[in-house]
This record gives C-alpha cells, sequence and structure tokens, in this order.
C-alpha cells in the first residue's frame, strides 16, 4: 500500500468533488490518491485507452473504496462529458 503523505500547510473549509479527465494514468491515479487521502471526493473521466490503467482504476478502487467514482468515457465525446 502507498502511504498518505500530507502535502503543503493548506487547509480546505470543507471537502472538495475533483474531476480528474485522464485520470488512470500515472499522474492521474497518484493525484486522486493523494486528494482522496485529504478526504476529498474524485470523480476520474478517462477512456482506459492506455495500457495497464485499468490496473491503476482496480488499485485506487482498493485503497479507497468511498469518495471514488470512476467513469469511463471519451471526452472527446460532448454526450459523454455532460
Amino acid at each position: 500500500t502507498v502511504p498518505c503523505f500530507p502535502v503543503g500547510d493548506y487547509e480546505f473549509a470543507e471537502q472538495q468533488k475533483v474531476l480528474i479527465t485522464g485520470g488512470a494514468g500515472f499522474v492521474g491515479t497518484n493525484l486522486a490518491h493523494q486528494l482522496l487521502c485529504e478526504g476529498h471526493h474524485v470523480i476520474i473521466f478517462d477512456n482506459l485507452s492506455r495500457q495497464g490503467v485499468l490496473n491503476n482504476l482496480l488499485w485506487l478502487q482498493k485503497m479507497h473504496p468511498h469518495n471514488l467514482q470512476i467513469m469511463i468515457a471519451d471526452i472527446r465525446n460532448t454526450h459523454q462529458v455532460q
């Protein structure tokens, strides 16, 4: 398991809802992990077009069974974005 690390000295007044496009990739997964560690609700929007990204999502779901929403869709499709 990857531990949660405190980053910076900022505090949000309340939990935020955060949308991460391309969130199943390396950067998106790590950003989502950190935000989830901080108690935020994270929505990952990804079309899973890259090999291996499904494993990243499975790991995130295992680490953070709450506050994580996954939308498998393509941002180029305006109907899916709405």
